[in-house]
């Protein structure tokens, strides 16, 4: 199932976005950094974070954390590169 969220400009669309991906936060603070990471890359793969540079480079650099938690550090170096990468994109 996919869900969207619509409205008009400034009415909160991305708070609330963020708001509903915290559980992943969650999940990596919790023990459990793969499950984390699946979900964040799901949350990728979702067309509304299209033009949402700025939150996607958040969810990259916490999947970098999660990868790093995972001592993985050539994926969690991946991760912060596109991070960094998406947040200089204007």
């Amino acid at each position: 199932m996919k869900t969207g969220i619509i409205g008009l400009p400034q009415v909160g669309k991305t708070s609330l976005f963020v708001m509903l991906t915290r559980q992943q936060v969650a999940q990596r603070a919790h023990g459990n950094p793969r499950e984390a990471i699946a979900r964040y890359q799901r949350v990728l793969l979702d067309k509304l974070l299209d033009n949402q540079s700025q939150i996607q480079a958040q969810i990259y650099q916490k999947m970098g954390l999660a990868y790093q938690e995972l001592g993985d550090p050539a994926k969690a170096q991946e991760c912060f590169d596109r991070a960094v990468t998406l947040r200089l994109k204007p």
